[in-house]
């Protein structure tokens, strides 16, 4: 068996970027920038009026309030979206509204909140700061500017930005179509009637959940008896549709775990099987040689995962190997959890040999984080895993894990 971290890194290895593609901003959200994007325009693009009130110049008031001293006569109001207008000479105050440009001759708004407006003129009742509440021109970015690197995922925010540097479309990585095969003469789907020896299947919902929570929109779930044949069939259709490959169920030893051998029939290179981890230990990865991908740069390797049957394992080890291949696949250039301290609540204990992932909730207690893990740890044991916010990593050789012992926490993001 091989370490997670060795694991991941061999995943990693055969990771490639999906194919760049032009789209228009409004179906950016939940794609990775493929390049680098730079301010069209300056933005500001213009000095601005950071507030609603009125525009002096300063030179020659005095800095002490004295209502006789900083009455101006308004000349007019400018509005956002209207022309500054002519230069404000000293004496005089222009109305400006939030947003509007700020006309030559301004060096300061003041705050309506401050200011009484009597028969034409302003009379400011505060002492004031040469500058105040003005939004100057390229302040944040000049027109030319990196402001965002290739492998940025795009949020609303990221939307937001680049509407306001001008832009109405962008290049980013396409997204993988991604194929679910679970198999089990055992599995029922929920709202039908349960058979002898019977579970309702929950894999299928989960991992369609998890897809749709990274914004994957192309895949498809396919539910099978254990048949060989049949599994066989299935599968070769799957490889040659699909970017990436998850099976679920049948990857360990038992009589019907027949999914590694299917595999390596119909050509998969295994990469490994079985990584020093609870639960999840007999997880497999490996990769098709894909004629029909247009992958860039001549790579079509499909990639492939077998994912064990029981819902803890099979959604923990999509968390932890699965996820983090597809962010890299879309583009992502930093796509992992956050891992922080936090300190046991409770004593816990472990074989040693293997990394556990304990279930557990995260809560900051008078300013530090404690952990607690949940109850029902079993990999069968859905429960616990719906509550919890995170995962105690407790390290392979380590066994005992005593009440107030600092430990490492990695945060569960369902959603990407």
């Amino acid at each position: 068996m091989i370490s997670y971290d060795e694991a991941l890194a061999r995943i990693y290895q055969c990771c490639y970027p999906m194919a760049k593609k032009k789209l228009g901003l409004e179906d950016a959200n939940g794609h990775v920038l493929a390049s680098d994007v730079a301010a069209l325009v300056d933005f500001p693009p213009f000095d601005q009026s950071a507030v609603d009130g009125f525009g002096i110049s300063l030179a020659g008031v005095d800095s002490a309030v004295k209502e006789q001293e900083n009455s101006f006569a308004v000349v007019r109001t400018v509005f956002a979206g209207d022309a500054p207008g002519a230069p404000v000479e000293k004496g005089q105050a222009v109305k400006l509204m939030t947003g509007a440009p700020v006309p030559e001759g301004v060096d300061t708004v003041v705050m309506k909140e401050v200011c009484t407006e009597r028969q034409g003129k302003v009379v400011i009742s505060k002492a004031l700061q040469p500058g105040a509440n003005i939004r100057r021109r390229a302040e944040e970015f000049c027109a030319g500017d990196k402001t965002l690197a290739a492998g940025t995922r795009i949020t609303p925010p990221v939307v937001g930005l680049l509407a306001t540097l001008g832009h109405a479309s962008l290049e980013v990585f396409a997204k993988p179509v991604v194929s679910v095969v679970l198999t089990g003469n055992e599995l029922v789907a929920p709202g039908t009637e349960l058979g002898a020896g019977q579970i309702y299947d929950s894999n299928s919902y989960t991992l369609a959940a998890a897809l749709s929570g990274m914004g994957i929109e192309q895949y498809r779930v396919l539910r099978i008896k254990d048949n060989r044949e049949v599994i066989k069939q299935k599968l070769a259709a799957a490889l040659d549709e699909s970017d990436v490959l998850l099976t679920v169920g049948g990857i360990s030893v038992g009589d019907r775990d027949v999914i590694k051998g299917v595999l390596a029939e119909l050509g998969v290179q295994e990469v490994f099987w079985k990584v020093a981890i609870k639960p999840g230990k007999p997880l497999y990865f490996g990769t098709y040689n894909n004629e029909a991908l247009k992958a860039p740069a001549g790579n079509d390797s499909s990639l492939v995962f077998g994912l064990p049957g029981n819902p803890v394992a099979a959604l923990l080890g999509f968390n932890q190997f699965v996820k983090p291949a597809l962010q890299r696949m879309m583009g992502e250039s930093n796509g992992s959890s956050l891992t922080v301290p936090a300190v046991l609540t409770t004593g816990m204990r472990k074989k040693p040999g293997r990394e556990q992932w304990a279930r557990g909730v995260l809560h900051p207690v008078e300013g530090q984080l404690r952990v607690s893990p949940v109850q029902g740890q079993q990999s069968h044991m859905l429960g616990g895993l719906a509550q919890a916010n995170c995962l105690i990593v407790l390290p392979a050789e380590q066994s005992d894990f005593k009440e107030g012992e600092n430990v490492r926490v990695k945060l569960l993001q369902w959603e990407w």
